[in-house]
């Protein structure tokens, strides 16, 4: 997840005032640094949730940004993060040299494995292209961000995307000590092969699974013990309980031909045409 950085960068640093004195909190009734309060916030609140589920997250940010010391931020990172790790956008940017930007990504993540993503910028900073610019106004020259510039430094070139994505996977069939921390967790069950091996036992193939014989009637606790009532012959039962003896009814046959012991109603009528 990567909060925006508007208010917590060098470039806003004047309106936002973000500083030690008031703990990085910054201008509370300038907007832009009540939105930036709020996101950072609802951020670090999903990374904490995310972190107690076993799911493994990753914060990115400048490394210049202040949101690192912005407090419910940094005290979330500190009970979670495990490695930390920056990385330059033009490394991982395809685009020809003077038009690639000159942005710094900082990743703190719950595991190790987002140091494979560590790379190093090998081009000198003037064949990249400029985020800033000076302009001249109230009698001297000041910095700016380029707007367009800036907002398309934002977004991860595609081999960095599927770098992070690769690190991740190759971590997770080898279950690193990062992931260890939550095997007993059910996501981390469910992604991590490795931390299900361990925890699994698997039966041996050609083998059947054997059933527990049931157990003695004598080593049964007390409350799963047949009472004596239970154990008694049949006949201390009750008579309703007592099964009754099937006496076979013998069928006599009349001059109508109908059973003599058959009620009136089912005897049939004598037939007047006789």
């Amino acid at each position: 997840m990567g909060p925006p950085c508007s208010s917590f960068v060098v470039l806003n640093a004047k309106k936002c005032q973000r500083n030690a004195q008031n703990n990085y909190q910054g201008d509370l009734k300038y907007p832009v640094v009540q939105l930036g309060n709020l996101l950072a916030t609802a951020a670090a609140f999903l990374m904490a949730v995310a972190c107690m589920r076993g799911v493994e997250v990753v914060f990115e940010n400048p490394p210049s940004s202040t949101i690192w010391k912005f407090p419910i931020v940094k005290q979330v990172l500190d009970s979670f993060v495990q490695r930390s790790t920056c990385t330059p956008r033009c490394a991982w940017s395809r685009e020809p040299w003077g038009k690639r930007m000159l942005k710094r990504f900082k990743f703190a993540c719950t595991g190790t494995w987002i140091s494979d993503i560590r790379r190093k910028c090998r081009r000198p900073v003037q064949r990249h292209l400029r985020l800033t610019c000076r302009v001249w106004r109230n009698g001297k020259f000041r910095f700016t961000g380029r707007g367009l510039a800036l907002k398309k430094s934002a977004a991860y070139p595609d081999a960095l995307g599927k770098a992070i994505v690769n690190a991740w996977r190759k971590s997770t069939t080898s279950c690193p000590i990062a992931c260890s921390a939550h095997a007993s967790s059910p996501a981390c069950m469910e992604i991590c092969p490795g931390a299900r091996n361990s925890l699994t036992y698997k039966r041996p193939a050609g083998t059947k699974k054997m059933r527990k014989p049931l157990p003695a009637s004598d080593s049964l606790p007390a409350w799963l013990q047949p009472s004596p009532a239970c154990t008694s012959a049949s006949s201390s039962q009750p008579d309703w309980l007592q099964p009754k003896a099937i006496v076979a009814r013998k069928l006599t046959s009349s001059t109508t031909g109908s059973a003599s012991g058959a009620p009136s109603w089912l005897n049939p009528a004598p037939s007047s045409c006789s």
